[in-house]
This record gives C-alpha cells, sequence and structure tokens, in this order.
C-alpha cells in the first residue's frame, strides 16, 4: 500500500543499534542509510575495518535491490571512499547544513 502512495521506507542508521538484519526480511524497506559512525571510521586507523563493513552492507543492497545512502559526510576524503566504492547517494554537513523547508525550496528553484 505505501509504495502504491510512492511512500518508500528506509532503515536509519544502518549496522548499529535497533537496525538489526532481520528487519531486512520483516519490512518492505527500499533504503539503508549506512550510519555515519562508519563513514568517520574511513579516515582513522581503522579505514581497512569500515571498508569491509561498507563493502558487504553494499553486497547486501545489492543483492536485495536496495538503495544505499550514506550518512554523515563531512569530508572530501570520506566522499573520495565512498565514491570508490561505488556508493553514489550521501547526505551530511558537506553538502548542506540542515535547512528550514522554505529554504530548501528556494534553493531548489535557482
Amino acid at each position: 500500500m505505501l509504495q502504491k502512495n510512492s511512500i518508500t521506507l528506509a532503515i536509519d542508521d544502518f549496522g548499529i543499534k535497533q537496525s538489526s538484519m532481520n528487519r531486512l526480511v520483516e519490512y518492505d524497506f527500499q533504503t539503508i542509510k549506512i550510519d555515519k559512525h562508519f563513514i568517520d571510521k574511513l579516515v582513522t586507523k581503522q579505514k581497512k575495518q569500515a571498508y569491509a563493513v561498507i563493502r558487504a552492507v553494499l553486497s547486501l543492497a545489492h543483492d536485495l535491490n536496495l538503495t544505499v545512502i550514506a550518512e554523515g559526510v563531512e569530508k572530501p576524503s570520506q566522499l573520495a571512499s565512498l565514491e570508490a566504492l561505488g556508493i553514489k547517494l550521501i547526505q551530511g554537513f558537506l553538502i548542506s547544513e540542515p535547512m528550514p523547508i522554505q529554504k530548501v525550496a528556494k534553493l531548489l528553484n535557482s
């Protein structure tokens, strides 16, 4: 019913907290949002481990025909790493700070 009304569901903060893989089976999600925790690790000593987790999420998402969004992208080096992994959708301060809907509409119309 939701998809008939052009409403899609996303799992936020995927990979931490309550975002169990079981939810992928129970609900009809269309999008996985990779948590900022993993994005931040791309520029630390734990880069190798972060790459492995993100690649695993991408593989899972691909097999389930899900869209992937990387959350919390703040640095050009993070963006470059994500692009190298094939992630095409991001959100974070690198693109823009949160803003009211009126400002978003004005930005999109310009």
